[in-house]
């Protein structure tokens, strides 16, 4: 593996790692309650940001289209290459 894919693969699981820190919000510590409140007046329960969990997701998904992209741009330059100097190869040896 180079370099470059080794710091992209790197970078893929950083993101793929914090993506779900980032996505949650700071919690604030709970109020104290001093009496009794029924369940009916009891303030709703905080819901999952939604959101920012798909944004997360969505970036991961990217992030590893673009890496795999980049990987295979890389290896088809390589293809090209090793295809260029075949034609090369034969050409001199068919004048010889």
């Amino acid at each position: 593996m180079s370099v470059l894919t080794r710091f992209l693969i790197a970078i893929a699981l950083v993101f793929g790692c914090a993506a779900p820190a980032l996505a949650q919000q700071p919690q604030m510590p709970p109020e104290q309650q001093t009496e009794y409140v029924p369940l009916k007046d009891a303030p709703p329960r905080p819901e999952l940001p939604a959101e920012r969990l798909v944004i997360a997701a969505y970036s991961f998904v990217f992030l590893v289209l673009f890496v795999y992209l980049v990987s295979l741009s890389k290896r088809l330059g390589a293809v090209k290459a090793d295809l260029a100097r075949l034609e090369g190869d034969v050409r001199r040896s068919t004048r010889a």
